[in-house]
């Protein structure tokens, strides 16, 4: 992947002169360069870190329950694909009205 500092190591070595990394960045920028970054990767937890999770959440409940008797307690779970089909859901409804 090109960036300012390689363009301009290149130019210089064509060249036989220096050449600053800004002067890289400006001709990556007028051939409409742009920089791009991978995106983050979430690791995959192993099934004990799992079941480790799941029980450490159902001693969580239990201990909120015991502390807040007079209050219903509810754990909900929603994945990231889902929250965004209920956030579009909810965008389209209020466009609507």
């Amino acid at each position: 992947m090109w960036n300012g500092r390689k363009v301009a190591d290149w130019i210089a070595g064509l060249i036989g002169r220096r050449v600053s990394r800004q002067r890289g960045w400006e001709y990556l920028k007028q051939m409409r360069y742009r920089l791009r970054v991978p995106r983050p990767e979430h690791t995959q937890p192993s099934p004990i870190e799992q079941e480790e999770w799941k029980k450490n959440l159902v001693n969580e409940v239990e201990q909120i329950k015991l502390t807040n008797p007079d209050c219903d307690v509810e754990v909900w779970a929603m994945d990231e694909q889902t929250l965004l089909r209920h956030y579009r859901f909810a965008n389209v409804l209020d466009s609507n009205q």
